[in-house]
Formats: structure tokens, C-alpha cells, sequence
């Protein structure tokens, strides 16, 4: 880098276009040009709102913890994920984000929120991640999520809902993932995703849900991935499960389910592969409680229970893990041809025989 530049011509009358001009020298009719690394950004000159925190290099912009009261404006426009949790919003406004066009992610989890107004997130267009969790929310209002159509992750989680928001919707047409775990909710009434169409993932995980309508996932014909562990169901809601025809997982681990009937599981026998039946209980599985799965189920989960005895699993040739530990079980149980990579029988008086030759089995 040239560090010194001498001109000792007449007249001086040059043009330079050296951005990082320091000092001229005339001494001794020499023209004396210092050039220097160029200066770090004046951090003062960065668009972010006082006691916030801006990388311009990252796009992430951030106030966590800072005891706000009022939700703060001034961020740089390129921003893409705007950090605010653990804060004392208590609601968020009318148009709180309106110049946030670039938001992808916003975070806004411990923050006491009890309120959004309509439009709250009115022009951030782009967002694909909320995080409401931890708040103080027991409704939403239709159209407080009016502006953010790409909104694909919506996590309310650990709020005050007793009732399933199911009018929520209707202007997030994108939603993918619903994350309402932890919350006080019932039941779900009949039409509960009917706004939700796209929906894959919901999950109710730690809820109060002792009943779900026959059509409450009407509508959500795409939903794959179904948590309904730790409630408290005392029946496997067949019905309800009627329209989820390519479910992909299903957990229902911890609720107080004694007995699995007949085909229980047929609704989705096509297309279920995870399914989660531990700690609930469970004392009796009907001989027919697994009619119509097969080959397509890859995990089996049913340590934790009471049960003495099972249904034939021949037909679950796909299998690859099985938790069967912690049951009173005494029966002879045969691995006919499945590939089961993983078996645990831990703490139980059953008896396996394996068949097929070459597999790689682990027990405990």
C-alpha cells in the first residue's frame, strides 16, 4: 500500500479521488499525501436504538434484557433478526414494526406480553419466525398477525391459553409449525385447523386436552407430525385422527390411556411410522390394537407401562427400534424377520427370539 505520495510539479492544481486522504504537506514545494488503513466504523453513526445492540455485518439486532418498557424503533431497515426478548412490553401495538420490511426471525419470548392490537406486525413481510413463548397470552385477535403472510413458524408456547386459538389463522395461510405446548387448553372442537390448511406440525404437548372432536383437525390434510403427550386423553382419539392421513408421528406419552382397542391406529396406518405410547399406564393392548401397521413403523415406544402381554408385531417388518423396559411382561416374544436395530427390555421378565441372521441388535 502506498503510504506516501511526493509531487514535486508545479502547479498543484490536481484533482485526487483518494478517499483516505489525511494530510497535505507543502513544505519544500512537495506535495506530501499520507494514506492510512481505513477507519473503523463510527459506531456512532450506526442506525440502532439507544441500550440496543446493531451488527450491521450480521443483520442481527438485539435488546434482550434490558428492562424496556416500549418496544423501540430505529433499527437498521436491513435487519433480519431482531432480537427483543426478556423484556417488559406488557402488549404489542399498532403497527410496532411497520419499518421492519426485512425481519425474518423475531424473537419476543419473556417479554409479559398480554396483548397484541391488530396489526401489530403489519408490514414484515418477510418474517418466517415468531416467538411469542413464555408471554401472558390467552387470545389472539384476528388480525393481529395481519401483514406477515410468510409467517411459517409460529411458537405461542408456555402462554395462558385454555382455549385452542383457532380464529388465529386466517391471515398466516403459510403456517407450517404451531407450537402451543405448555398452555391450559381443554379441548379441541370440531374445525380447529380449518384456517391452518398447510399446517405439518402441531404440537399440544403438557396441555389440559381431555377431549378432541371427531373433525377438529378437519382440514389440515397435510399435518405430519402430531404431540399430544402429557395430557390428559384417556382414549386414543381414532376419530379426530381420521384426518391426518399421512401422519408421520404421533405421540400420546404420558396421558391416562389404560387400554388400546381394536385398530385404534388405522386412520393413519398408511403412513405412521413414530409412535409414542410410554408412560401413560397402559395395562391391556387388544390383539387387534395394531390392525393395519406394518412394515411402515420404524420406532415403537412402550417402556414405562403395565403391561403383561403383547399383540403380534409379525407384521412390523420395518421396525427398528422397540422400548418395551420397565413392564411386568413374561411372555415369549419372536423377532420374526424385522430389522430391529434397537430393543430394550430392561426391567421386565420377558423372554425374545431372534430369527433373522446378521442383524446388529442392542439391549439393555
Amino acid at each position: 500500500m502506498v503510504n506516501i505520495l511526493c509531487i514535486t510539479s508545479k502547479p498543484y492544481n490536481l484533482i485526487f479521488r483518494l478517499t483516505e486522504l489525511v494530510r497535505l504537506d507543502f513544505e519544500r514545494q512537495e506535495l506530501l499525501i499520507y494514506l492510512t488503513p481505513p477507519p473503523e466504523p463510527d459506531k456512532d453513526k450506526i442506525k440502532c436504538p439507544e441500550s440496543c445492540d446493531c451488527k450491521t455485518e450480521l443483520q442481527h439486532s438485539t435488546c434482550e434484557g434490558k428492562n424496556l418498557r416500549k418496544i423501540p424503533k430505529g433499527f437498521p431497515e436491513d435487519t433480519k433478526l431482531l432480537d427483543l426478548r426478556r423484556n417488559d412490553f406488557f402488549y404489542v401495538p399498532k403497527n410496532a414494526f411497520s419499518t421492519m420490511r426485512n425481519v425474518v426471525s423475531l424473537h419476543l419470548q419473556k417479554c409479559q406480553i398480554s396483548e397484541l392490537e391488530p396489526s401489530a406486525f403489519n408490514g414484515m413481510k418477510k418474517l418466517v419466525y415468531l416467538y411469542l413463548s413464555e408471554n401472558e397470552l390467552s387470545t389472539i385477535n384476528p388480525t393481529a398477525l395481519q401483514g406477515i403472510p410468510q409467517l411459517t413458524y409460529l411458537y405461542l408456547d408456555r402462554n395462558k391459553f385454555s382455549v385452542f386459538p383457532m380464529g388465529a389463522f386466517k391471515l398466516v395461510p403459510n403456517l407450517f409449525s404451531l407450537h402451543l405446548q405448555y398452555n391450559s387448553i381443554a379441548h379441541l372442537p370440531d374445525n380447529s385447523l380449518e384456517q391452518a390448511k398447510k399446517l405439518r406440525c402441531l404440537y399440544l404437548t403438557g396441555n389440559h386436552l381431555s377431549f378432541m372432536a371427531p373433525n377438529s383437525l378437519a382440514a389440515a390434510d397435510d399435518l405430519e407430525k402430531l404431540f399430544l403427550d402429557d395430557n390428559q386423553l384417556n382414549e386414543v382419539p381414532t376419530q379426530a385422527l381420521g384426518s391426518s392421513p399421512i401422519l408421520d408421528e404421533l405421540r400420546l406419552s404420558g396421558n391416562p390411556i389404560r387400554w388400546v382397542g381394536t385398530g385404534a391406529f388405522l386412520p393413519m396406518a398408511n403412513s405412521l411410522r413414530h409412535l409414542y405410547l410410554n408412560r401413560m399406564g397402559l395395562e391391556k393392548l387388544s390383539s387387534s390394537a395394531f390392525s393395519g401397521l406394518g412394515r411402515g413403523i420404524k420406532s415403537l415406544y412402550l417402556e414405562n407401562n403395565q403391561l403383561e402381554n403383547l399383540p403380534s408385531l409379525t407384521n412390523f417388518t420395518g421396525l427398528e427400534i422397540i422400548n418395551l423396559a420397565d413392564n411386568p411382561l413374561h411372555c415369549d416374544w419372536t423377532l420374526d424377520t424385522c430389522s430391529l436395530e434397537s430393543c430394550f427390555t430392561n426391567h421386565n421378565k420377558m423372554g425374545w427370539d431372534r430369527h433373522s441372521e446378521g442383524r446388529n441388535d442392542k439391549h439393555s
